[in-house]
């Protein structure tokens, strides 16, 4: 993806443009795209949101992390799983049988 980003540009431009200006602050940008949608706990939704929900569809569909070509270890990867109460409730008979 960056191999196309950065074709035929200097190594001194800038990676992100808008209009053929460099983006130096997404925030705004960020606000006005994600206005009104919340995170399901109330707050406005963030970055890292979008990456706990993207790793769990990952994980649901059974990608895991190398799969999934993140830089993360696995361990780091399975911290941003996100499981519903009955997923929860479903594992919980697993678990505690021998």
């Amino acid at each position: 993806m960056l191999v196309k980003l950065t074709g035929g540009r200097s190594s001194q431009d800038a990676l992100f443009t808008r209009k053929g200006v460099p983006v130096r602050d997404y925030r705004g940008a960020w606000a006005k795209v994600t206005e009104g949608i919340t995170n399901g706990r109330g707050g406005h939704v963030t970055i890292h949101d979008l990456r706990r929900s993207a790793f769990t569809g990952m994980s649901n569909k059974g990608i895991g992390s190398l799969e999934a070509g993140t830089h993360l270890t696995v361990d780091v990867f399975a911290r941003y799983i996100v499981r519903t109460d009955a997923e929860q409730q479903a594992t919980a008979p697993k678990i505690e049988s021998d």
